[in-house]
């Protein structure tokens, strides 16, 4: 009599290595300190990395904190803003509620040919008086590490500084589309488009830039939108940061003070431009008159309204010749140049009078 087996055991027995269950495609997982491995999708559940627990590790990284800076021009001296290049020479990190835990100047290591004084305020003592690269380099590993990072196009500002952040902690108000008008979705906004109309904040327009005020109108964007902003990089990031020993804290206090000397520089500046004693307000006012001329070509209209507006910021009197051989003046123009030749005869005794020059002959002379 035959005895009842289970099915099929008549089979010869495979290994349990041999019989496998199909697997899912796989998924690529980045991480931040480790080099890119593949998992399959249904083994993310088994790392914990459920799309909760990818908020919450967003959520838990050691605070927010925004950032802006300013540069100067450097190389070749070129129409608009002068300097083929941007150099760092200011930089302010800030945290919610206005707490700046960095803002100083930097020290540029190449000779500056447009300090840019109408946008940036920093004059060349300033300069000279900020810390260097390097050391400001450090500051910013330091503060920044395991931290939330907001900021206004912030692809120029990393490349100035020299350092790069991790992608997974970045805020760019700029590139983050739901912030963008319906109508504009293919143009970046300005900070201060944003600030007038998400936090009802009016901005400086043509007025110096302030990098602690960006700071804080970019971070103030960036919390009014926190939720949904931070729900949507959840969906986008498998694998949460991981929290790590930060770099060593490059000295006891993070440099500070640039906010006040910048104040300082655009009060003297305005200054300068009240005393009738001094050539500053003729001269921006004559330059300008060359820039607004519908006779000028593109290129006048650009140099001259530059030339018009570093008259205008400039933070010290302009009395005589010796006094346009302050490097705050490369820009105008090299030594020997037509601008210089026409600043020269405006500040001669001859000519002092700008009312009786004629703005035609001058742009003439200039082009």
């Amino acid at each position: 009599m035959l005895t009842s087996s289970p099915r099929h055991a008549w089979l010869p027995k495979q290994p349990a290595t041999a019989i496998r269950a199909p697997q899912r495609p796989a998924t690529r997982v980045a991480s931040l300190s480790s080099p890119t491995v593949f998992l399959c999708r249904s083994s993310l559940a088994c790392l914990g990395l459920s799309l909760r627990r990818r908020r919450h590790a967003l959520r838990a990284c050691s605070g927010v904190v925004g950032i802006d800076t300013e540069f100067v021009g450097v190389g070749k001296n070129t129409v608009t803003f002068g300097g083929s290049k941007n150099a760092l020479a200011r930089i302010s990190i800030v945290e919610a509620g206005a707490s700046v835990l960095m803002d100083c100047f930097v020290k540029v290591p190449e000779e500056v040919m447009d300090f840019r004084l109408a946008i940036t305020g920093i004059t060349q003592d300033a300069i000279d008086c900020g810390v260097d690269l390097q050391l400001a380099r450090d500051w910013v590993t330091h503060l920044l590490h395991d931290r939330i990072v907001v900021g206004h196009n912030l692809t120029t500002d990393w490349k100035v500084i020299g350092y790069q952040h991790p992608a997974e902690l970045v805020r760019d108000t700029a590139s983050y589309k739901p912030l963008r008008p319906k109508d504009k979705m293919t143009k970046k906004p300005k900070l201060s488009d944003l600030a007038e109309r998400l936090l009802g904040k009016s901005m400086r327009e043509g007025d110096v830039h302030d990098s602690i005020e960006d700071a804080l109108a970019a971070l103030d964007v960036y919390l009014l939108h926190q939720t949904e902003w931070e729900a949507s990089v959840a969906k986008k990031v498998l694998v949460p940061p991981t929290t790590s020993p930060g770099p060593p804290r490059p000295g006891a206090l993070a440099p500070l003070g640039a906010a006040a000397e910048v104040a300082r520089s655009k009060e003297q500046a305005v200054c300068c431009l009240q005393d009738p004693s001094m050539a500053n307000a003729r001269l921006s006012q004559f330059f300008q008159k060359i820039a607004d001329d519908p006779g000028s070509n593109d290129f006048a209209r650009k140099h001259f309204a530059r030339v018009a507006s570093t008259f205008a910021a400039l933070p010290f009197p302009i009395c005589n010749l010796k006094d346009l051989e302050r490097p705050e003046l490369r820009c105008i123009g090299k030594e020997g140049s037509k601008t210089r030749k026409m600043v020269s005869d405006l500040l001669s005794a001859k000519a002092y009078r700008f009312e009786r020059c004629d703005v035609r002959q001058s742009k003439d002379l200039a082009t």
